[in-house]
């Protein structure tokens, strides 16, 4: 039985590869992320994480939901969090 995918199919498998991807990176690295707003600051959770790396490279990275991300009231103080652990003296280059 051969499969056969439209370009359609291939990218959407692609851009659901890369969200999987980042989240990892975030579970990972950012051990704290999905504790309760009590325990961590609103910046050191997964979504605004996430917001911040959108930012960062979604764009580089043909990810989705880069213009929301940079709408998160935290996503600057998620950037400060992610440059000052994860990513140290990097500079990132749009």
């Amino acid at each position: 039985m051969q499969v056969t995918l439209s370009h359609v199919q291939i990218k959407y498998l692609l851009l659901k590869s890369k969200e999987n991807a980042l989240d990892s990176f975030i579970t990972q690295f950012h051990k704290d992320c999905d504790k309760d707003h009590t325990v961590v600051q609103p910046w050191q959770q997964r979504a605004h994480l996430k917001s911040g790396y959108l930012v960062m490279l979604g764009r580089m990275f043909g990810l989705e939901g880069v213009d929301a991300a940079q709408g998160d009231r935290f996503v600057g103080e998620a950037q400060k969090q992610i440059r000052a652990g994860v990513w140290g003296d990097c500079e990132v280059y749009l």
